[in-house]
């Protein structure tokens, strides 16, 4: 039989917070520590994993938030949501960056591209898009 061995423990409940169902996680590579977590509720929320505290609430909008990925490159993180919006978000404090619109249905899933640039979704609308988020340097 195979073992676990549990290298880390997650604080108590990440969805403490949440006041619906969460129906994304994602854990940053730039930011060592931090999850992002997004929720039917309509918020994207950050947390610490060191502290067990959250860091940020950021509001999606009437809509649940769906799917949540992290830039590899940047402390940036974007939500989709069930109603075709995508936000991206400042991991460093939560502010809103970017919003875009270009689907009519819920986005599925989402991912940076290489360099950081572009961020690529795919949506229950039977459309794939692409938008840029690298038009001003994030600091």
């Amino acid at each position: 039989q195979g073992k676990v061995k549990v290298v880390s423990r997650l604080p108590s409940d990440l969805s403490a917070g949440h006041t619906a169902s969460v129906e994304a996680i994602s854990f940053s590579k730039v930011m060592t520590g931090m999850v992002a977590t997004g929720s039917l509720d309509g918020t994207l929320r950050l947390y610490d994993l060191g502290s067990g505290m959250e860091r940020a609430m950021c509001l999606h909008g009437e809509e649940g938030v769906t799917t949540v990925v992290w830039s590899t490159r940047v402390p940036m993180v974007a939500s989709g949501g069930d109603r075709g919006a995508i936000k991206v978000w400042s991991g460093l404090d939560g502010s809103l960056l970017k919003s875009f619109r270009g689907h009519e249905q819920s986005v599925l899933g989402m991912c940076f591209s290489r360099d950081g640039s572009l961020l690529l979704s795919a949506s229950d609308d039977n459309t794939a898009r692409a938008f840029s988020v690298a038009e001003k340097p994030l600091h």
